[in-house]
Formats: C-alpha cells, sequence, structure tokens
C-alpha cells in the first residue's frame, strides 16, 4: 500500500503510515505497474543510507526488466504485483532490522553514556563540593574579618569617645556608641571592659595630679568622681530588659575605693607639702618619712625627701661659704677660728635637722670631713707657731739674764785685785823691814 501524503510504501494491514503517521482508509488501492525508473526511485528513497539496501534493489530491477520482456502483458503484472509486494516485505524487514539493530547501538551506546555520565556527574559533584567549600570558608573567613575590622573600628571609635569625654566632660558620644550596640551582648562586654582599662589609666593620671595645696586637690578629687560617676549614671542605653550602662556595677564601686583610698593617702602627702612649702623641712621630711609603700603618694614622697637633704646641704654650703669668705688673707689663728667655727655650724646642722638624718649623707659626711682636717691642720699650725713665739722668748729671756750675770762678776774681780795688792803691799813692807 502506498501512502497518499508521503508516498511511501507499507503493509496493508497497517492503519497509518509508519513513516509520516497519516491515517489510511480502507479502499483498495490499484498497485501501479511499476517500471524500471519507478522501482530505482523507490528504492532509494527507502533508505538512501544503505547500500546493501541498493544493490539488491538493482537486482529486483534486473528481475523486473527482464519479466517485462514477456510477451503476456497480464502475467507480467502478475509478477510485477507479486514482486512489489516481496520488495515492500523485504523493505520491512529490512526497517525492522536497522530499528533493532539501531536500538542494539543505542542500548550499548546508553550503557556506556551512562557509565561515563555517572563518572562526570560524580566528578562534577566532587569539584563543585570542594569549590562550594571554598566558596563557603571564603565567605566566612571574609565575614569573620570584617566582622573583626568592624569591632576593632568600633573600639577605636569608643577609645576617642572616651578621650573627648576625659578632656571636656562630653559624654554625648559614649551614649550614642552604646546605643548603637546595646542588642549586641559580646560588644556590650567589649565597651564595658575597654572602659574599665581606660579608667584605670586615669587613676594614674589622678595620682599624678599637681597640687600645692589640699583644697586644690579637693578640686581635682571631685572632677575625677564626676567622670566616675557620668560613666555609670549618665553613659546609659535602655534596651527592652534592662539597662547597659558604660561601667558595670561592680567596676564601679572597686574605682570607688580607690579614688577614697588615694585621697586618704594624699592628706598626709600634702601635709607633709605644706611644711615643705613653709620650708620647714625637718618636720617636712618626718611626715615624708611616715608614707609607707602601700601609700599611692610613697614615690613622691621619696622624691621629696631626697629634695629635702639636698635643700638642706645647699644651705649649709651657703653658710659655710659665708664664714670662710676672706679667710685667705687671716692669719693661721684666724683662720683656726674659722675653720672652728664651720665644723660647729656643720655639726649644728646634723642636730637641727635630726630627722634628715645628715650623718648618712655622702655631701655633708665630705664637708664635715673637710673642715675637720682643716680645724686638725691649723691646730697644728698655731700651736708650733706658738712654740717657736716661746723658744724665741725663753732665748731672749736667757740671753737677757747671761749679760747681767757678768757684769756682777767684775766688781768681786777689783776686789779680789785690790786685796792681792795690799796683801802684796804688806808683804813688800814686811820684806822691807
Amino acid at each position: 500500500m502506498k501512502c497518499l501524503k508521503c508516498e511511501k510504501e507499507f503493509d496493508e494491514e497497517l492503519d497509518s503510515c509508519p513513516f509520516c503517521g497519516a491515517s489510511i482508509e480502507n479502499e483498495e488501492m490499484e498497485m501501479p505497474q511499476l517500471k524500471k525508473e519507478d522501482i530505482v526511485e523507490e528504492d532509494i528513497k527507502q533508505d538512501d543510507n544503505s547500500n546493501e539496501e541498493v544493490q539488491v534493489e538493482n537486482d529486483e530491477l534486473d528481475k523486473t526488466v527482464s519479466i517485462s520482456s514477456l510477451s503476456d502483458t497480464k502475467e507480467l503484472k502478475d509478477l510485477s504485483l507479486i514482486d512489489d509486494i516481496n520488495k515492500q516485505i523485504d523493505s520491512v524487514n529490512a526497517l525492522k532490522e536497522d530499528e533493532e539493530v539501531k536500538e542494539e547501538i543505542n542500548d550499548l551506546s546508553t550503557s556506556d553514556s551512562i557509565k561515563k555520565r555517572r563518572k562526570v556527574l560524580f566528578i562534577t559533584g566532587i569539584v563543585s563540593l570542594i569549590l562550594s567549600l571554598i566558596i563557603i570558608g571564603f565567605l566566612v573567613f571574609k565575614n569573620s574579618s570584617k566582622e573583626a575590622t568592624i569591632v576593632k573600628d568600633y573600639l577605636q571609635e569608643y577609645e576617642v569617645a572616651l578621650e573627648k569625654y576625659y578632656e571636656s566632660n562630653e559624654i554625648d558620644d559614649v551614649i550614642f556608641i552604646l546605643e548603637s550596640i546595646k542588642d549586641d551582648a559580646d560588644k556590650v562586654k567589649k565597651v564595658q571592659s575597654k572602659t574599665r582599662i581606660i579608667f584605670d589609666s586615669w587613676i594614674l593620671l589622678y595620682i599624678d595630679e599637681e597640687a600645692n595645696t589640699l583644697d586644690e586637690y579637693d578640686k581635682i578629687t571631685d572632677r575625677y568622681k564626676e567622670l566616675l560617676n557620668g560613666l555609670h549614671t549618665y553613659a546609659v542605653a535602655k534596651t527592652d530588659e534592662n539597662y547597659i550602662t558604660a561601667l558595670t556595677d561592680y567596676d564601679y564601686e572597686e574605682l570607688k575605693v580607690q579614688i577614697d583610698d588615694i585621697y586618704s593617702d594624699c592628706i598626709v602627702f600634702f601635709e607633709a607639702l605644706a611644711y615643705y612649702n613653709e620650708k620647714d623641712y625637718d618636720r617636712a621630711y618626718y611626715m615624708f618619712d611616715v608614707i609607707d609603700d602601700s601609700n599611692s603618694y610613697y614615690e613622691r614622697a621619696q622624691s621629696y625627701k631626697k629634695r629635702i637633704i639636698n635643700n638642706v646641704v645647699d644651705l649649709l654650703n651657703k653658710d659655710v661659704d659665708k664664714i670662710t669668705a676672706g679667710i685667705d688673707g687671716l692669719s693661721d689663728e684666724d683662720k683656726l677660728q674659722r675653720y672652728v667655727n664651720v665644723e660647729e655650724v656643720i655639726i649644728s646642722y646634723n642636730s637641727i635637722y635630726n630627722n634628715l638624718n645628715l650623718s648618712s649623707n655622702d655631701d655633708y659626711q665630705s664637708l664635715l670631713n673637710l673642715y675637720t682636717s682643716k680645724v686638725s691642720e691649723y691646730t697644728d699650725i698655731v700651736s708650733n707657731s706658738n712654740q717657736d713665739i716661746d723658744k724665741e722668748e725663753n732665748e731672749s729671756n736667757d740671753e737677757t739674764s747671761n749679760n747681767g750675770s757678768s757684769e756682777e762678776v767684775e766688781p768681786d774681780k777689783e776686789e779680789e785685785t785690790q786685796i792681792n795688792e795690799s796683801e802684796s803691799t804688806t808683804q813688800e813692807e814686811s820684806l822691807n823691814e
């Protein structure tokens, strides 16, 4: 049977064309007589891709040609119809065989492709998983880095806000930052920890504040108490459940006790400082010496003790210079008297400033040793000089006494001469008689 739509032949039993799908009416169709050219065209249309089928069709055409040479036309038609039917059956069978081969090939290719696809999918899945993990890790790292940067910058901004608050008492920036992080518990803890660290550094500044009187230090103390109260009372952010403060209650109480202790320590220190400013060095030194190492002002007290000793030694040197002024033009006895006065003044300083214990000071001890040796030296010089004078005086006295005795001996010699002369005269007179 030949399809009216696609003009291809197929089995009569079919209801629709296997090639184009067109429905077939159940009418007997006159089978035309096949010619050689028609057979060739039909065979070529049935399968252009198969060389074997072309060869078969060519053989069939040869048969048809041989049959067409017969004289009996009716017989030729019958044979043509039979050949045509056979060819249709063969072509249908060939198509079925081709379809079966293609199905087998498709089955084989499908199974191989499935395996390849599975491998590709498996490898692709692994690669995708690795890439996904890398991307996720990168994003997590990026987010964590970004979060760390945000926290770091955030704390820096808070530190700047605290510095501004310390310098000008402006607390608005501190409150603004608290408001922005009040819902983040971790950030709140970091901010409160930062506040405690910063205020601890302010405590050191409080200790080092310079003041000449206790009244001045009272004003300084009041300022630091206000800073403390501001961070606990005014630097507040309200949440749904409670309040967030820049300083926790625990830190606030600890810092308050520290300020009170420092102020108690400073009372003794400024009392000593008052004596120091009045130049009552002995009492000032005693008050500074009372401050022990547990006192916040211990280091400053030690510094003032050194200042006091240096000031007293300077005063002593000035007094010594006054006494020894122009000493080189004096006699040894006057020099000795001056050196004795200097030694007495040096010793009196140790008595006047007995709390200073000047004897343990190297400068004081060197000065005392110097003028003690001067006194000893000139004592020897004056003593030797006096001995020489006494010796000279004794020698002069001896000479004077010796001169007086020689004058007394001469009269005796005259008397002896007169006696001798009288005796000789007497002897002469007796001889003459």
